[in-house]
């Protein structure tokens, strides 16, 4: 039986086939379109199928036959036949005047021809197997022996099973029950259902096989990457235990490990976001020293670093003298924007050994080193960083400057997105005589933003323009277009209702 032989008022008919054409589609348990009422979004997002998709559009997309009634119903009926073992009842129309012509019938087998009766069939009780008549075709293909009136089906149950074997032959029994002159083989239905399934399973197996050996592929290339992102640092200082280092570092790490462990000051001087802070934590980390950090401004007194009595006569500490007394690396953050005057008062802890208190002279533990970090080389002020003040050449001359710039090999093997990685270090490079400050955290700040949900055009907007110049922004907007324009076509709405992750990369 075809769909080309099938009345679309034929209910019971159009019923059959499609438990048929489900099933030799690996749809074996259709579910209930009667649940879903008027959503038909939600039943054709349960197989896959888009949103958008009406119950016709489903039945269309199963190449199921649609009934008069549409395609819910037509869903509803294959479900009762499949799972419940019902056929659908068929209300009879009146008899037709007219007499009809012979029509064909196409089984599994072979074509033929049948002649249905003139008169219209009466309506079945529940009870009662159902009837199927056959639509008749305006042009008989052959002249066969004629069939007085219709063979009624036995209604049979197909139940959901996982055996294609077993849904086959019950629905060559079904098909049987039409009686025609073509002989109906079980086991010959059958192997035409093993074989359009199949046929499915070996394309799908071989999609499937084809994506897990590209996941491979992609986890040994990752694992090269990782391990060739892994640095191994062993620093040796006179007769000191050696220090071994593993992990991503900056290219300046190993020098300021050097500095450290023979207890030398160091000014780190470079652009925003650099990592500097970061790298002297995990220097402190290699050494074994406390780690202690302090950010200095304008305002930033002589108390907040050397503490002060209190009105009671307690002495009130500072992480300063922590370190300087017990032991440790003090960093002195934005040394550059403090009160020159007010850092000199350091010129006396980091030069003689001794430094005077509130409460008294205390000698610098062997295990104090500072590390002051700046953006500029105490110059004072340039067009990037107008709010910085000079540094004392008294000051500056406590300390071994060490420059220190954007590591974007660190910054690439950091990134978890590497086409956002590309964009920024391209704005970047495209920008650097603009008073503009592009950092790392720029690429790991989007990249936790991708990760979350956003766009890039979400992240750029709020992590690279934030408020440029209408020109620098239309220049950035351009690159991004050069970058990311496979994707521009297919990306997804911004939803600005996902709440990013805090992020913590050390920048």
């Amino acid at each position: 039986m075809s769909a080309q032989t099938i009345a679309p008022n034929d209910t019971a008919a159009i019923a059959v086939y499609n438990v048929a054409q489900l099933n030799s589609t690996g749809f074996t348990a259709i579910a209930n379109a009667a649940n879903y009422q008027n959503n038909a979004a939600g039943f054709a997002q349960l197989y896959g199928l888009p949103a958008d998709y009406g119950w016709n559009q489903i039945c269309k997309a199963f190449g199921l036959i649609i009934e008069e009634k549409g395609g819910q119903r037509t869903l509803i009926n294959a479900y009762k036949l499949q799972t419940l073992g019902k056929l659908p009842q068929k209300k009879e129309q009146a008899p037709q005047p007219k007499p009809v012509q012979p029509v064909t019938v196409q089984t599994a087998a072979q074509a033929v021809a049948v002649t249905p009766t003139t008169a219209a069939p009466q309506v079945q009780q529940p009870t009662q197997p159902v009837t199927v008549q056959i639509a008749p075709q305006p042009k008989p293909q052959a002249d066969v022996k004629p069939v007085n009136k219709p063979v009624p089906v036995t209604q049979t149950a197909v139940p959901a099973t996982d055996s294609i074997d077993e849904t086959a032959r019950l629905i060559a029994q079904a098909l049987a029950g039409l009686k025609t002159q073509a002989v109906i083989n079980p086991e010959t239905v059958a192997a035409m259902i093993n074989e359009a399934v199949n046929a499915k399973m070996q394309a799908v197996q071989q999609q499937f096989t084809e994506l897990i050996e590209q996941l491979n592929r992609d986890v040994e290339l990752l694992a090269k990457d990782q391990k060739k992102a892994v640095q191994t640092i062993e620093v040796k200082v006179n007769d000191k235990k050696p220090v071994k280092v593993e992990g991503l570092v900056h290219s300046q790490f190993e020098n300021i490990v050097k500095h450290l462990a023979i207890r030398d000051n160091l000014l780190l001087v470079g652009a925003a976001g650099s990592g500097k802070t970061t790298a002297c934590e995990q220097a402190a980390n290699a050494l074994e020293l406390d780690f202690y950090c302090q950010s200095v401004c304008a305002q930033t007194s002589k108390a907040e670093l050397l503490g002060y009595m209190s009105a009671t006569g307690q002495y009130i500490s500072t992480q300063f003298r922590q370190a300087y007394e017990f032991g440790g690396v003090f960093v002195l953050d934005e040394i550059d924007a403090g009160n020159p005057n007010v850092i000199a008062v350091l010129n006396s802890a980091l030069a003689n050994g001794y430094c005077a208190f509130a409460d008294g002279m205390i000698k610098k533990h062997k295990d104090f080193v500072l590390v002051a970090c700046a953006n500029t080389f105490g110059t004072g002020a340039d067009r990037s960083y107008v709010g910085r003040n000079q540094l004392d050449a008294a000051t500056l001359d406590r300390f071994s400057i060490l420059e220190f710039q954007y590591d974007e090999k660190l910054e690439k093997q950091l990134a978890t997105n590497k086409q956002w990685f590309k964009f920024v270090k391209t704005v970047r490079n495209s920008l650097k005589n603009e008073r503009i400050v592009i950092s790392p955290r720029a690429t790991l700040a989007g990249c936790n933003l991708i990760n979350t949900g956003f766009t890039p055009e979400y992240a750029m907007q709020v992590r690279i323009i934030k408020g440029m110049d209408i020109n620098l922004a239309a220049k950035v907007k351009a690159i991004f277009t050069e970058i990311y324009k496979p994707q521009l076509e297919t990306a997804q709405p911004v939803n600005s209702e996902v709440e990013p992750v805090v992020l913590d990369a050390g920048y």
